[in-house]
């Protein structure tokens, strides 16, 4: 049971830090981060409590639309993260972080508003998580779920606030690092989202035991290999005494 637990704490972390990240990096000030970590941490503890009596549901709409929800949440992460307002630029990534901060919410700035939105798919398939570990752990659903709610709620509220006084020290533009983060995070999901469901299904297949017909051939080719390497690293060391030499 301890390897359930565990996975589902990882789990939570994992989406608390990454929103809690995008959060302290965009342009909302303290209480706004305050009230959206709240509202994330109240719409996880609804989705448990709404999809207890609908879990077969759930169970078919995760397993339908998890890869196409993930490819289209990574596209759209990496287009906002490719995006430039006319505030940004390469002479403002060190533009005052008061002065980007005060920028307030213009129109191109709603476009941006999904960035940082935890992926609905995330939350659901978290929630999910809770509804079927809560039996296991000898917890009631209710209690599971406000835990693990409270737990993602503190998680996002302390990693925004953490990263938005780091951006106030280095005094960053926090909408160019909003940027890069988002598109970091696409590319990841996307990478995620094209690897993960064939590492699973590979892992559901009976594979057979790798036998090695030949120990010798195998043998032959590491001490190739470390020949090589000890061979370059030879020729490295003789062409730096070299250089010192002519200087």
């Amino acid at each position: 049971m301890l390897w359930l637990q565990g996975g589902l704490l990882v789990a939570t972390l994992i989406l608390g830090i990454k929103t809690g990240l995008i959060l302290g990096t965009s342009w909302l000030n303290r209480w706004w981060l305050i009230m959206i970590s709240g509202i994330f941490g109240i719409s996880l503890y609804g989705l448990v409590l709404a999809f207890s009596a609908h879990q077969q549901v759930l169970v078919m709409f995760l397993d339908r639309y998890t890869f196409v929800g993930s490819l289209l949440m990574a596209v759209l992460l990496i287009y906002l993260g490719l995006q430039q307002g006319p505030e940004q630029g390469c002479s403002s990534f060190r533009q005052p972080v008061e002065k980007a901060l005060k920028l307030g919410f213009s129109l191109g700035h709603w476009k941006f508003i999904l960035g940082f939105l935890p992926c609905p798919l995330c939350l659901a398939a978290l929630s999910f998580s809770i509804i079927l570990i809560s039996p296991m752990v000898g917890m009631s659903l209710s209690e599971l779920g406000r835990v693990i709610a409270l737990l993602f709620l503190a998680l996002v509220l302390v990693t925004s606030v953490a990263i938005r006084k780091i951006v106030q020290l280095v005094k960053f533009n926090p909408a160019t690092i909003f940027n890069t983060l988002l598109l970091f995070i696409g590319i990841l999901t996307l990478t995620f989202a094209l690897t993960v469901p064939n590492f699973v299904q590979s892992m559901a297949m009976p594979l057979a035991p790798l036998t090695i017909s030949s120990p010798h051939l195998v043998a032959l080719v590491l001490v190739v290999m470390a020949g090589l390497g000890l061979w370059g690293y030879i020729l490295y060391q003789i062409s730096y005494v070299k250089d010192c030499d002519n200087q």
